[in-house]
């Protein structure tokens, strides 16, 4: 186990994507990440990772935010770099809907808070958290994989 994987063994909470955007993703995840693919599928991460295994009690506490959040769509794309990053992502709205939903389970006590990107996390979908293999410009590259996809 990596050291950033200990962080992780209790599980975190996550969306997974389905039909064409699942399928897209994952053939872009195997292609430019396969390690991180091979890890976990594309989601859309909402929340840090649980300090201890979910009790049933902890479990109810997350279904009753889950409950009051109101139904939602995500749109996905287009696909960009994560600033000067070597990570590429797929954008994501609504990011507020997300936020507000990471920001109120959050407040339940149950997560890891003292992680990296706690603060200031932005809804995405990881395409790569390596670059993009075989290909040395970026823009063209995402414009690229943005009409294909």
């Amino acid at each position: 186990m990596e050291d950033w994987q200990a962080d992780y063994r209790h599980g975190t909470l996550v969306i997974w994507p389905t039909g064409d955007v699942a399928r897209v993703s994952n053939q872009l995840r195997t292609i430019h990440d396969p390690q991180s693919q091979a890890f976990s599928p594309a989601h859309i991460t909402v929340t840090q990772p649980f300090l201890a295994d979910p009790t049933d009690h902890a479990w109810s506490q997350v279904r009753k935010i889950a409950q009051g959040t109101r139904p939602f769509s995500v749109d996905v794309g287009p696909i960009e770099f994560f600033g000067q990053s070597s990570v590429v992502k797929f954008d994501i709205e609504p990011k507020s809907v997300i936020e507000t939903l990471r920001r109120s389970l959050h407040g339940t006590g149950l997560f890891n808070l003292n992680l990296p990107h706690t603060d200031d996390f932005i809804p995405h979908m990881t395409i790569s958290e390596v670059g993009l293999k075989g290909v040395g410009l970026r823009t063209a590259t995402v414009d690229t994989l943005n009409a294909r996809h």
